[in-house]
């Protein structure tokens, strides 16, 4: 009797921990910057009246499987892009931007910056910080 029972708990103890679902440490879905030949990186030193390409990878996070929802692209705090991706699992953003003279509160620094959010409200951050080259 007392090995039925013992197995009868083991049985039970199997099953409770193999319906138990694994630990997600980091729900969010993934960004990356955009890499490879004309992509600005982060710390980049740019010249004025220069094409800055730029761009990122998101996609859901391989854990939790949670479907995009948006991507939002900012410059320097001003809104650049603003992208529905409801329903996609992957995206690939590129871009590019222009320093010019009138934009002096630039000059010095800017910064590009994408936050991508999935289904479930997780969000993740990239950002690329460039160093401007004044007119001389």
């Amino acid at each position: 009797m007392k090995k039925l029972a013992l197995s009868l708990v083991c049985f039970v103890s199997v099953a409770f921990l193999a319906s138990c679902q694994p630990d997600i440490t980091n729900p969010e879905p993934s960004i990356s910057i955009l890499t490879g030949d004309g992509y600005v990186q982060n710390n980049d030193v740019v010249d004025i009246a220069t094409y800055c390409k730029f761009g990122f990878n998101v996609a859901s996070n391989s854990q939790t499987q949670q479907l995009l929802s948006t991507l939002t692209v900012t410059v320097d705090g001003n809104q650049w892009a603003y992208i529905d991706l409801t329903g996609m699992s992957e995206f690939s953003y590129t871009d590019t931007v222009f320093y010019t003279l009138d934009r002096d509160s630039i000059i010095g620094e800017s910064s590009i910056k994408a936050v991508v959010t999935d289904a479930a409200g997780q969000t993740n951050t990239a950002t690329i910080n460039l160093q401007i080259n004044p007119p001389e």
